[in-house]
């Protein structure tokens, strides 16, 4: 592929993994601390533990998802960074 190609997927997949982190894993934080915090308060433990662990499978695995976009993203943004020294 062509160099402005691969940096141009390279962006799309950094601003596509960084807005999945951002809304599921603010979410995922959200829920998940409310409900670690209503375990550790001696609030009722079946529905604490349910929404830690609902949280746990329904945010943590897309943001898991968007980390991994944003890091391939930008392993292919910096692998198609030309040479130092060479003229673009």
């Amino acid at each position: 592929m062509n160099d402005k190609v691969t940096r141009f997927f390279a962006g799309a997949l950094i601003a596509v993994g960084g807005a999945m982190v951002l809304l599921c894993g603010s979410c995922t934080l959200f829920f998940g601390g409310s409900g670690l915090v209503g375990l550790l308060v001696g609030e009722d433990v079946g529905l604490s533990g349910f929404l830690v662990a609902t949280a746990a499978i329904v945010g943590g695995l897309p943001t898991a998802a968007g980390f991994a976009l944003l890091l391939n993203g930008r392993k292919s943004w910096k692998a198609s960074r030309p040479p130092p020294g060479a003229s673009a």
